[in-house]
């Protein structure tokens, strides 16, 4: 009579599979709810921003024509920003904190530039932020900002088509 005194090379090689797998997976659902923690972050800090342009446009009748108008607010601003940077483009390796700064004007008369668009012209904000999850940008909107008589300009004074 034999006796098993232990595992063979296939029970063995059996677990060391079970095991990578398992571990496959649990870095694949770890790597999602991170993807998740920072777009749910990128989504509060681009409405923050949204409703700090909304609370200028509510205190000066008009939008910002630019992000340092928010940035550089008084500290007693109610629409103040702070720990926030607007950047011309945005990546799955874009910090949360990051968003997308677009000012729009009206076309009459027709800005050329970023430099035209003034207080008394612009119609609204686009502000965007990258959905980690989706791999892809996502706009939250204020005033006009879209239409044959708007166009809008990123922080760096290209023309959003």
């Amino acid at each position: 009579m034999t006796r098993d005194l232990g595992f063979t090379i296939v029970k063995l090689l059996i677990v060391i599979v079970a095991v990578i797998i398992l571990a496959a997976i649990a870095i694949v659902i770890h790597n999602n709810n991170q993807n998740h923690t920072k777009t749910t972050a990128a989504q509060s800090i681009a409405t923050t921003v949204l409703e700090k342009a909304q609370a200028y446009n509510a205190e000066r009748a008009s939008y910002p024509i630019s992000f340092a108008a928010l940035t550089g607010a008084a500290s007693t601003a109610t629409y103040r920003l702070t720990d926030v940077a607007s950047v011309a483009s945005l990546a799955n390796t874009t910090p949360t904190n990051n968003i997308k700064f677009e000012v729009c004007g009206s076309r009459t008369p027709a800005p050329a530039d970023l430099a035209a668009i003034t207080a008394s012209n612009v119609t609204g904000v686009r502000i965007s932020y990258r959905d980690y999850t989706k791999g892809s940008n996502t706009t939250l909107l204020a005033g006009a900002t879209s239409g044959s008589t708007v166009v809008c300009f990123d922080s760096i004074g290209d023309a959003i088509k």
